[in-house]
């Protein structure tokens, strides 16, 4: 199981990063796994490389990126992995303001920057709890 956090704000994707990774140490000890690796990407075209090359149970997506967004590259990645991952959007806009695009994108879920570690392990307690 494996995880990908992608931003185009180096700042932000190192902390989310950095959260997911103390969150996910707590989800595999919970069911007795031994680690859930995160990987990171800084663009859109980065992300469909790893995604080509890696499965990916969860994919946190920032929305807003420049050259090509989080919408146009999670419809890229489902098409590839044939929608065998979840895809998290991940903005600091209004909810109301992207919910309808992300969800025709195939995006599962909203994320509203910045989150906090009970929004992280809820996101993946329902995500790997199914799994095991």
């Amino acid at each position: 199981m494996k995880i990908l956090i992608v931003d185009d704000n180096q700042i932000v994707l190192t902390t989310t990063i950095k959260s997911f990774q103390i969150c996910a140490k707590i989800i595999a000890e919970r069911l007795g796994i031994k680690s859930i690796p995160i990987a990171g990407a800084s663009s859109g075209a980065q992300a469909i490389r790893m995604a080509a090359r890696r499965r990916y149970e969860l994919i946190v997506m920032d929305v807003m990126m420049p050259n090509m967004d989080g919408y146009e590259t999670t419809k890229r990645i489902l098409k590839q992995n044939r929608n065998s991952t979840v895809v998290a959007a991940y903005t600091c806009a209004e909810m109301s303001m992207i919910q309808d695009k992300a969800y025709a994108a195939g995006m599962a879920t909203i994320l509203l920057k910045p989150l906090c570690s009970a929004q992280i392990l809820e996101l993946l307690e329902s995500i790997y709890s199914a799994m095991y």
